[in-house]
């Protein structure tokens, strides 16, 4: 069941960013949303049906804001790919692979981040800390979903804050992938090595 209409909001701490999401799926709120049947579904589409249709991946994190590509820091990384003409304004889509990084999804390429799942959930980065198993779960689902995706890759720009780095799947190459500081008032750094990598 979905809730329609009107905007889901909370604080999530005082002077912070507001939680938004658009659609909220009860069933996808907190520690049960791990055992979710569109949640696992999602797992399995990832790990075993999923192709990249670009060689240039960007990974970015989610956002607390659904979908996540209405999030500001998403709309600025939207500008930067359309100024260099990585935009295919017809389709609506990037035109290298945006992947972002989920606590509750694994990687969620920009298409897909429209739609449920990864459009209508509300689990906070903090629940799959405190909870070892879930931390387990979720690393395992990255894991075996960059097994097989990262040969279709010839560069990997990695723009996440620091405390997604330990989610990250081991064995990154070093040769292709590069790692951006994350800054959320500073994007140029970011606009640049893109610019970069393209020429």
């Amino acid at each position: 069941m979905v809730i329609m209409g009107k905007r889901y909001t909370i604080n999530k701490d005082n002077g912070r960013w507001r939680r938004r999401v658009l659609h909220l799926i009860p069933e996808l709120i907190g520690e049960r949303a791990f055992e979710n049947s569109l949640v696992q579904d999602f797992w399995d589409y990832m790990i075993h049906r999923y192709r990249p249709q670009y060689n240039i991946a960007l990974i970015t994190p989610c956002s607390n804001v659904k979908p996540y590509p209405l999030s500001p820091m998403n709309l600025k990384i939207k500008g930067i790919l359309r100024r260099l003409g990585l935009w295919d304004y017809r389709r609506k889509k990037p035109l290298i692979e945006w992947l972002f990084l989920s606590d509750l999804l694994g990687f969620v390429p920009y298409t897909h981040s429209w739609i449920p799942p990864a459009c209508c959930y509300d689990v906070p980065p903090d629940i799959v800390d405190a909870n070892t198993m879930l931390y387990w779960k979720i690393k395992r689902v990255l894991e075996e979903t960059w097994v097989r995706i990262d040969p279709f890759y010839d560069k990997i720009i990695i723009y996440l804050p620091q405390k997604y780095y330990k989610l990250l799947p081991g064995g990154l190459d070093d040769s292709k992938t590069v790692f951006v500081k994350y800054h959320i008032f500073r994007t140029k750094i970011l606009e640049d090595l893109v610019r970069e990598v393209l020429h």
